[in-house]
């Protein structure tokens, strides 16, 4: 499960946003023991070796995602729906409280410095400022202290992963290259077009002999083109006489990312080449293709090298992570009292 607070700010570095430890905001509730008095108990969720979890940790766990469920129309499904997120969100708890054991038991801790360079690259990521952090923090009714200590906790399980998930994992050249064969499918670059455009504009309130006559005038305005030919000169060449010719430097677009009309024009062009008069519903428009790039498997380049590094990397801590933290429950004492 995902934290709230990082729901909608996320640290974008592997290193705080390992998915299996998602950071969530749990407290434990101690009963004060009062004399002569009733005492109060809280319910217990589960108990991790020494330490227990409340049903308020799972409730306060899960509060985020409550409203989703209730607004669903089918009764069975919702019920299905809650005791399916109750179950994971205590999974998640205990799976944290036992990470947290194991800071301790190493005695592991993250630097304010740490912590400063994680909400950085929280800013970072986000494009935001800290002034725009601290304010969506706030519109989710937690203060920036309660955030700051809520990394410091994340990053020091990080640190937890790094020496006992990320020692067992190792990545090689020969792993990469195989990787590569296996997924080659999934690193064909789409097929694309860059190009430029000349529009000229039309109206629904001009006749369809108008309409003709525009297309006409671009088409003998095309017919005047060269290959080399500049739109952007054109344009402005025309607009001197009175031609109301519009050019736009138009970008790069993936086949079905344009008008159905203009796609197949565009696609069915090479390099240089200039389209004969197009029919839209803004005008009349002529498209220039810059550059193309056809549907084919990425070579195993440096970058595809480390960016397929990197998959694999994430995917073999994965793996490796839900082996470890498997033999360190075997190896704690947790009882689930609640949701099983």
């Amino acid at each position: 499960m995902n934290s709230p607070s990082i729901a909608a700010i996320s640290c974008g570095e592997n290193r705080w946003r390992f998915a299996s430890v998602a950071l969530t905001y749990t407290y434990l509730v101690m009963t004060p023991f009062w004399p002569a008095q009733a005492e109060i108990v809280e319910a217990v969720a589960a108990i991790v070796n020494n330490e227990i979890i409340t049903k308020a940790d799972v409730d306060k766990a899960t509060q985020p995602y409550l409203e989703k469920i209730e607004a669903r129309s089918n009764a069975r499904d919702k019920e299905s729906a809650r005791t399916q997120l109750y179950k994971e969100a205590l999974d998640q708890l205990i799976t944290e409280r036992l990470l947290e054991q194991q800071v301790k038991e190493l005695g592991l801790s993250a630097t304010d410095a740490e912590v400063d360079r994680a909400i950085d690259d929280v800013v970072a990521q986000n494009k935001i400022d800290r002034k725009r952090l601290q304010q969506e923090l706030k519109n989710q009714g937690i203060s920036f202290q309660q955030y700051r200590e809520d990394l410091k906790k994340q990053i020091e399980r990080m640190k937890v992963i790094n020496q006992k998930v990320r020692s067992r994992v190792k990545v090689t050249d020969e792993d990469v290259e195989k990787y590569y064969r296996q997924t080659a499918n999934s690193l064909k670059q789409d097929e694309s077009v860059t190009l430029q455009q000349l529009l000229l504009p039309t109206t629904g309130s001009e006749t369809p002999d108008a309409h003709e006559a525009k297309r006409m005038r671009l088409a003998q305005i095309r017919k005047r083109m060269a290959r080399t030919a500049s739109l952007k000169a054109i344009a402005t060449a025309e607009q001197k006489r009175g031609v109301e010719l519009l050019f736009t430097d138009a970008g790069s677009f993936k086949r079905g990312e344009l008008l159905p009309e203009i796609d197949r024009a565009a696609f069915a062009l090479k390099i240089g080449s200039i389209s004969d008069p197009i029919k839209t519903k803004a005008g009349f428009l002529l498209i220039k293709i810059l550059a193309r790039t056809d549907s084919n498997v990425k070579a195993l380049d440096e970058t595809v090298h480390r960016e397929l590094r990197s998959r694999l990397l994430e995917e073999k801590l994965e793996h490796e992570f839900t082996v470890w933290m498997n033999e360190l429950r075997q190896n704690s004492y947790v009882a689930k009292r609640m949701y099983q």
